[in-house]
This record gives C-alpha cells, structure tokens and sequence, in this order.
C-alpha cells in the first residue's frame, strides 16, 4: 500500500513538528511509494482543502501534526501537544470552532499517535475519546544534523543558552524576572535567546542590566554549536508535547535546568534538573545553584542506548503496515 504524507499540514506547523518529521522520515523505510500531498491549487485555501480532502482506498494518509481531513481513508494524525485549546484559544467562538473541527478530525481518523504520555493525556481532557484509540509513540533523542554528541565545549564568553517563543505556555515573563532576580548578570553571563520574547519581558531583562542577546533564526550548524558550548539550556515551559530543544541539548552532551512538568519528567528524569515553573522563588534558586554548579554537571546521564528516531520510525511502520493489511 502507498504511504501519502501531508506534507501542507506540517510545513505550516511549528519549527519542532517539522524536525520531528523530518527526523522521522530520515529513517522510515517503506516498502510502497511514498508521496508528498501537493500544495493545494488555490492558494490562500489551504485549510479548507486539507479538511475536505478524501483520501484513496489504496494509500495510509498521515498528517503529522494536528490538522488533517475530517473525513479521509486510512487516515492517521499526530498529537504533538493540545497547547492551542489549552493556552492560546483560551475562550470564545474561535475556541469553540476549533474544538469542534479538532474533535472530528481525531474521532474520525483510524489511528491516532500521541508523541508522550503526557500527550494522551491532554487529548483525553479535551476530546470525547475512548482511551484505546490513542496510541503512543514516544518521541526519540536525535542531534541536530552534522554535530558529534559531545561534551560541552565552553566557549570564553559563558552564555546560558534558552531556545523560546512568545505563546503563553514558554513562560517567558516569569523566566525573565528570575533571570534578572538571579546572580547571573553579576557573573557577567550573556542570556542567548534563539527565537523570540515577549518585548515587555526582554524590556524587563535588560532594564534589570541582563545581557540578552536575541537571535530570531539560526542555522542548525550554529544551533549546535550553541547546545555544545551553553553554561546550561533553560526552557522553563509550563507544558510541552515533547520539548525537542531539551532532547537536542540532551544529546549535545549540555547542561539543561528545566521545568518540572509531566512531559520532562517523563523523557529527562535522571537527565536534568528541574524547578517548578509557576514558583519564582524556586525559579531564582535554581539558577543559581546552577551557575555556582561545576561544568558538564549533566554529561554522565545520557544513555547512548536511549529511544532514537530510528525506534520512532520502525514504529510507524509497523502501525502502517497494520493499517494497510487490514484495508487489503
């Protein structure tokens, strides 16, 4: 049987769903053709034509993402997170809208993939689903292209590297005020931010005299570069689906000081080191007993026989395959 992938869906979707499938198309190994969905004909159409499409009798259709066909032929979808019904449609008609397309989708589909625990979990508080439906599988470890899983190399300006966008679950205005409250300006230590602040959060910082250096895109060659040689990653969000900026800075040998949330402790326990997110106080402690820490105070935990993208993939195909066999 084909294997279609909609492309569309996940090329619209965040900078991590679209690592995360392309590290599992890197090693999915398929024994039909597998297509790539085209874009849709009229553009600017693009959300209605990927609900109404139908699907074929003789292909697996896998969205990647939470978008997808209301009704499609062997439909497969992702979960990755349901952080817009929960953090950034928080009420209103659009709310209301998105639930209900978003639920049809998932009830729908023939299968539905959570990439966490954590994950399924937040499908079942927001969706009328029977529990076996969902099945998970769990996300894997996987360096950004071209970098050797090393040891921190610290560079001669000592930077704490924190990877972030400006949607609400980041956490960004508490992170910053227990960035500015902590000893790290006082050290005379650069915040290096890859992606974006909230303006009054960074205006926070810098008011407080913080060294924050703000970088809206970089190259994964530096953005490995950067995992290797970072005193230490934060990444202080309230929920995520996976993180995949901690599993990078994971396997790049780095530091990680991270919220102490269902998802983290489910991928990193025994990797990182955790603070509650909502606690400034206990935020604040934290970074300082970090930055008081010695180097490399996480390099020992990492497991090179840990869950990879490889696993990932293999598992996705014994689920087509399943799929497929039953459609023949």
């Amino acid at each position: 049987m084909e294997l279609a992938i909609n492309t569309p869906a996940y090329s619209r979707s965040s900078h991590g769903v679209r690592r995360y499938v392309s590290n599992v198309l890197r090693y999915l190994s398929w024994p039909g053709p597998i297509r790539s969905i085209p874009e849709p004909p009229v553009a600017g159409a693009f959300r209605l034509w990927d609900l109404c499409r139908r699907g074929s009798e003789d292909a697996v259709l896998w969205t990647p993402c939470l978008r997808g066909p209301v009704r499609a032929r062997h439909h497969v979808v992702t979960v990755h997170d349901c952080l817009n019904v929960e953090y950034v449609y928080r009420d209103g008609v659009k709310r209301r809208l998105f639930m209900k397309l978003t639920g049809a989708i998932l009830r729908n589909a023939q299968a539905v993939v959570a990439i966490s625990h954590a994950t399924q979990a937040a499908i079942l508080r927001n969706y009328e689903l029977p529990p076996g439906r969902i099945r998970v599988i769990p996300s894997g470890f996987s360096s950004v292209a071209g970098e050797e899983k090393t040891g921190s190399s610290h560079a001669a300006a000592p930077f704490v590297l924190w990877v972030t966008n400006t949607l609400p679950h980041k956490n960004c205005d508490r992170m910053c005020e227990a960035i500015a409250s902590s000893r790290l300006s006082g050290l005379g230590m650069t915040v290096c931010v890859v992606g974006s602040l909230p303006s009054e959060s960074l205006a926070r910082c810098l008011s407080r005299g913080v060294n924050v250096e703000v970088h809206d895109w970089v190259s994964d060659s530096m953005l490995s570069k950067l995992y290797s040689s970072c005193e230490f990653l934060v990444a202080p969000s309230l929920d995520e689906g996976h993180n995949l900026a901690v599993a990078e800075a994971v396997q790049h040998g780095a530091n990680v000081l991270c919220s102490d949330i269902a998802v983290h402790r489910e991928y990193y326990a025994g990797m990182v080191r955790f603070f509650d997110p909502r606690d400034l106080e206990s935020m604040v402690d934290q970074l300082d007993r970090a930055l008081e820490s010695p180097r490399n105070w996480n390099l020992t935990k990492f497991d090179e026989g840990m869950r990879s993208f490889r696993d990932v993939a293999a598992d996705y195909r014994t689920l087509f395959e399943g799929l497929g066999s039953r459609a023949a």
